[in-house]
């Protein structure tokens, strides 16, 4: 019985010691640069370059470093992503300012829905394929939302305002 306790007990002991140093979402980790296109509703449309640096700051959070350049002239937004609850893939996106954002992830994509409140509402998706990183911000009209109702049931509508569309390189 000892025999078979010392191997498994020492396998046990090194996968866990593997994965201590392990992070969070490594297929999103890197640095990535590319342009984005962001298009509005009257057809209006800008370019304007980005750098996203994700990097491991411990096992449970990354560092997410957002550099924008163009017209605007440039900026920089330094996020931290942490683990809320692995199991379910539940991540936090803090502003470092006092904004918390609610990310989901499913595979290799990351979502998240929010407002600022009462005026724009956001849906945003970021996806790994291989080298290749996918950001979407789709930004919808907060305030005057069509309203239905059918079969006891009460719809709300919003009028998109943008999509802003990124292809980012590894």
């Amino acid at each position: 019985m000892r025999t078979v306790l010392k191997p498994a007990l020492l396998a046990a002991t090194l996968a866990l010691s593997a994965n201590a140093g392990a992070s969070i979402l490594p297929q999103f980790q890197g640095h990535w640069s590319g342009e984005c296109t962001l298009r509005h509703l009257d057809g209006r449309t800008s370019a304007f370059s980005l750098q996203l640096e994700i990097v491991p700051q411990s096992a449970q959070s990354v560092s997410w470093v957002m550099r924008y350049a163009g017209d605007f002239g440039t900026m920089v937004k330094n996020y931290v992503l942490r683990t809320e609850n692995a199991a379910t893939g539940h991540y936090v996106m803090d502003e470092n300012n006092g904004i918390l954002i609610d990310m989901y992830q499913y595979g290799d994509r990351l979502t998240a829905n929010f407002e600022v409140v009462n005026e724009t509402r956001l849906a945003t998706s970021v996806e790994a394929q291989g080298d290749t990183l996918y950001f979407e911000n789709v930004s919808f009209e907060a305030k005057r939302p069509r309203r239905s109702n059918a079969y006891n049931i009460s719809v709300l509508s919003y009028e998109s305002r943008s999509i802003e569309s990124c292809v980012l390189k590894r």
